[in-house]
């Protein structure tokens, strides 16, 4: 990261910052009055960024293996019982 930032190619240099974020987060270790703890910021940096949790998931996945089981069993009583019906009728 010195050299790149010495050779003052800036292109290079924002390729090199978005790589390690471990360069420049300490560059924002206060603000203003408050010290920020640098272990929180790297683990802000480079936790994914996700806008909504995956919360959700522990209960949309359930709700879609049901509605699939729902539409399994709706679609063989709607076709395959009748037609075994018709067979043996």
């Amino acid at each position: 990261m010195a050299g790149v930032l010495a050779s003052g190619d800036t292109k290079a240099a924002r390729r090199a910052a978005a790589a390690d974020t471990r360069c420049w987060l300490p560059l924002f270790a206060h603000r203003g009055e408050q010290p920020l703890r640098l272990d929180d910021l790297l683990d802000a940096a480079e936790r994914p960024r996700s806008h909504v949790s995956l919360g959700w998931a522990a209960i949309a996945y359930p709700l879609i293996i049901v509605g699939m089981a729902i539409l399994v069993v709706s679609l063989l009583s709607a076709m395959v019982v009748p037609l075994f019906a018709a067979m043996f009728a």
